[in-house]
């Protein structure tokens, strides 16, 4: 997704046939949290024409979800964790699993290093990312 692209949006789904894809997942979050967009340009400048690879993409959304809230800057929350829910609910696959994997136990690990911990995200998930948290912790052996 470079330059004007950031601004071509998927539009919701809902009754399609189609999921969405994990292509699609940066560019919700783009909509959900206009302040990611200093902070994605930057990335996408410091990969040039190289490939970044979905994972290393969404680790700008989960920096950004971590940063904001140990600024106290909560403002984007409802709207970011929607469309984590989104991606689960209308996601394929490979976008349930970048969400899960990607953004999910991204901000778990993330904020487990900072002083908040990583509890103080829970009271944001939808019922599909609290069960995919939950799992993440039962995995982990932090259940």
């Amino acid at each position: 997704m470079e330059g004007d692209d950031m601004h071509n949006i998927p539009e919701k789904r809902s009754g399609s046939a189609q999921p969405m894809m994990a292509a699609d997942v940066v560019p919700v979050f783009l909509v959900a949290c206009p302040g990611i967009r200093p902070a994605w340009q930057k990335h996408l400048d410091a990969w040039g024409s190289e490939p970044r690879g979905d994972y290393n993409d969404v680790s700008v959304i989960v920096d950004h979800l971590v940063d904001s809230f140990e600024r106290g800057d909560l403002s984007e929350f409802p709207a970011a964790f929607a469309a984590i829910e989104r991606c689960l609910v209308e996601g394929d696959s490979k976008a349930q699993e970048l969400v899960v994997i990607g953004i999910i136990e991204g901000i778990q690990n993330v904020a487990s290093h900072r002083p908040f911990g990583r509890s103080v995200f829970c009271k944001w998930l939808g019922p599909e990312s609290h069960a995919a948290w939950n799992e993440l912790c039962r995995f982990w052996g932090d259940a």
